[in-house]
């Protein structure tokens, strides 16, 4: 898989992520945990599936393995 999730977009995903679980947990709203799953992944995997048919990127030239 391509990535095309740079390092900001990235720890931005994961402050995402946390963002809903904590919110999850203190509201009480279990199933609000569960889209910080999605987030989470993307991140991970640095691969957002909605970029690819926009032709997408936020990686930088300096991130890109030789």
């Amino acid at each position: 898989m391509k990535q095309n999730v740079g390092r900001i977009d990235q720890y931005v995903r994961y402050g995402l992520s946390l963002a809903l679980i904590v919110t999850a947990f203190l509201t009480g709203i279990w199933w609000i945990a569960i889209f910080a799953v999605v987030p989470a992944f993307t991140g991970y995997t640095r691969s957002c599936p909605m970029y690819r048919p926009f032709k997408l990127s936020t990686v930088q030239k300096s991130e890109i393995k030789k």
